[in-house]
């Protein structure tokens, strides 16, 4: 053997030895339990989660904690140091147990609280050269009120509080300094905030940071950053933040940045810096993905290209591909399959007619498979979005579509093809065209604080569609369709609500492709994609008669299978709380309520119609938005789904409710024929 032959086995045999060390457990004993008494105004919990001494964990995976004495001292003043930052300064551990129990230690720790210190005087000075309603201003600014227990993370925001209303103001150099006195005797506080305003300022030129040879204009840049800073204007944080995303928004930069420079102190003006960093402006983008549901499957290849400086001007040309297989129910059980694709491209022209406006045209060439229907289409928009704030848009738009539907025709007969797609539909003509002219209004105002995972903020949107009539086309409806969603956090908790009506107002039938359907991981979550909905039952391919014979009309009954044919009314709503446990995971419980009407939306179906779900689910946080898993439970209300039956030609459907095929259910349980749990997986929050 060479030397570097042994030099190399030395090596290896060093490198296992050192695993089969850290394999070995420490000499000190386990923890089998950790409990902290005494705590009535001060969480345990809380406690816990600023020591380092961790009791063993529920969590069958989490490795076993072992005791140490020396952190273990370190955390009994620890613990007084916590109960000291949350007001409680007489707080003290008085006695503190470590009892052997078994081949581990059991710890107890007793604390006395003692009384919080309460804040009884706010004291705010140096505001007294201005106005005096900038001094009610910056005064309700202050985060804490008299009488409120003084805990430290507070006072560390009092300052940032302060300082931010004085910048609101225009002060843009403001400094608050502060101090507290606590008095021992009668535990109170007196906070003492003094304010340096400073000169108040007015926005002033607006430069340009690029890299070397920049393509994009700098005017086009600075024109985008006065939406919200203009020349004179008093100076604000909000304006600054509001440029930063507005230059952004032009979709051609990788980092942005917004700042000020060196302020004018004589004059009062302060001038803007934009830095940017270009990003590539031809980008191709391509991956596959696999849609997942009980009642289909599809598989897909995906390709998207983008050229953001097309013929120049910053115009935005976008290609987008997807072509793949669907399947139904699934891969393994094939009721229906076929190809599906879908090509789209889209044209922006920005600045046109002004700077906040921006012309928009796609076209969009599909086909999909639906459980109802199959069908292939071409569709084309053009319009213009005004967006006058980064959170506000107006968009409206001229929308053409043409469709081919072929629909599961066996056994249709009569006025059926009609109930059930909106067109003429028969077994020897199973293909009918739909052909849609109209105007559509879409209003956003988005407020929350993260699209992909938000905590806190609103949305609010309103779509209204118009067609038929003047502008052509086979069908005459209106469609409106409110969308609302907001979020609160307090700490891990995030509490989540939304609310959607719609309602498709028509004298014609509407065709399927503009009915309203719910169901699956964005919708009603007590039910499959597309599930809840108005039902058709419709007879299986080579369907056998069954014995004996329906009614007195002499036609035999067939056997079948229910599809969903959508509806125009909808109610979805949901309310959902939400609580990060560790790291990435999070955990969530909610109730979905919604229905879908055969007609347009009436307040009067709320009560009898609505399906409840309650169910919990695990989310976890990826750089694609949360992974997510939802487990649901459909409550008996609301009755069966409305089916629309061809009396002449009775089709026999079974349906269930009971849970993925377990228990049993009857044919009046509520949302019957489907079955009473859903579970979905998907990527991005439910809403």
């Amino acid at each position: 053997m060479s030397r570097g032959q042994c030099q190399r086995l030395g090596a290896l045999l060093a490198l296992a030895l050192c695993a089969c060390a850290g394999k070995q457990k420490p000499d000190e004993p386990p923890i089998r339990s950790l409990k902290i008494e005494g705590t009535k105004q001060v969480s345990s919990g809380d406690i816990e989660e600023h020591i380092l001494t961790t009791g063993p964990s529920w969590w069958p995976f989490t490795a076993t904690p072992y005791f140490d004495p020396i952190a273990w001292q370190a955390d009994l003043r620890r613990i007084e140091r916590y109960y000291q930052a949350q007001g409680f300064y007489q707080a003290q551990v008085v006695n503190e147990d470590v009892r052997h129990e078994g081949d581990g230690v059991a710890l107890t720790v007793q604390v006395n609280e003692g009384n919080p210190t309460k804040i009884g005087q706010i004291d705010v000075e140096g505001l007294d050269e201005l106005p005096p309603d900038f001094q009610q201003r910056v005064r309700r600014s202050v985060p804490v009120k008299v009488g409120e227990v003084l805990k430290e993370d507070q006072w560390a925001g009092v300052k940032r509080e302060v300082t931010s209303a004085l910048r609101a103001l225009g002060y843009a150099e403001a400094e608050v300094r502060g101090e507290v006195f606590v008095e021992t005797n009668d535990q109170t506080a007196r906070i003492r905030l003094v304010c340096v305003p400073g000169v108040r300022y007015k926005f002033g030129n607006v430069f340009v940071a690029t890299g070397p040879r920049p393509s994009v204009q700098v005017r086009y840049i600075i024109d985008q950053a006065q939406g919200s800073i203009w020349k004179g204007a008093w100076f604000s944080d909000k304006a600054l933040e509001e440029a930063q995303r507005r230059v952004f928004q032009m979709g051609v930069f990788g980092a942005v940045k917004v700042t000020t420079g060196t302020p004018d102190r004589v004059n009062g003006v302060i001038p803007v810096v934009v830095d940017v960093r270009e990003a590539p402006f031809h980008t191709i983008r391509y991956g596959g993905g696999i849609g997942v549901d009980p009642v289909r499957q599809e598989y897909r290849l995906i390709a998207e290209y983008t050229d953001r400086n097309f013929l120049g001007d910053l115009r935005k040309l976008t290609l987008r591909g997807k072509v793949g297989w669907a399947f139904l129910p699934a891969l393994w059980n094939i009721d229906q399959q076929a190809p599906i694709f879908d090509f789209y491209a889209e044209f922006e022209q920005p600045r046109f007619p002004g700077r906040d406006f921006k012309w928009l045209s796609s076209v969009d060439f599909y086909k999909n498979l639906e459980q109802a229907y199959g069908f292939i289409g071409v569709r084309g928009k053009t319009g213009i979005v005004w967006q006058p704030h980064s959170s506000f848009r107006i968009y409206p738009s001229y929308n053409l579509e043409v469709d081919r539907i072929a629909g599961v025709t066996n056994g249709l007969t009569g006025s059926a093809p009609q109930l059930a797609y909106g067109c003429n539909l028969s077994p020897d003509n199973p293909v009918c065209y739909v052909f849609l002219s109209f105007l559509e209004l879409t209003i956003e105002w988005d407020k929350r604080d993260d699209k992909l995972e938000p905590r806190n903020g609103w949305f609010l949107s309103l779509g209204i569609q118009q067609g038929g009539s003047w502008l052509g086309g086979d069908y005459t409806y209106v469609r409106l369709f409110p969308d609302i969603r907001a979020y609160k956090s307090w700490g891990p908790f995030t509490l989540a609500g939304k609310l959607r009506i719609g309602t498709l107002l028509s004298k014609e039938t509407s065709p399927i492709t503009s009915r309203f359907f719910s169901g699956g991981g964005t919708f009603h979550r007590g039910f499959g994609s597309r599930r809840l909905s108005p039902m058709y039952p419709v007879a299986n391919n080579n369907a056998t008669p069954t014995s004996p014979l329906v009614g007195n009309i002499g036609t035999p009954q067939l056997n079948g299978t229910y599809v969903p044919v959508g509806g125009d009314g909808i109610w979805d709503s949901s309310i959902e709380l939400r609580y990060k446990l560790f790291g990435q995971l999070t955990v969530a419980v909610f109730l979905d309520a919604g229905f879908v009407s055969v007609g347009a939306f009436d307040f009067r179906d709320v009560g009898p119609m609505m399906q409840y779900a309650v169910g919990f689910g695990l989310r976890y946080n990826t750089i694609v938005g949360p992974i997510r898993v939802d487990f649901a439970y459909r409550l008996n209300h609301g009755g069966p789904l409305p089916i629309i039956t061809d009396p002449t030609h009775p089709v026999y459907a079974p349906g269930g409710s009971e849970c993925f095929g377990l228990g049993t259910g009857s044919t009046s349980y509520g949302g019957y024929p489907e079955g009473r749990c859903a579970l979905t997986i998907s990527i991005g929050e439910a809403y």
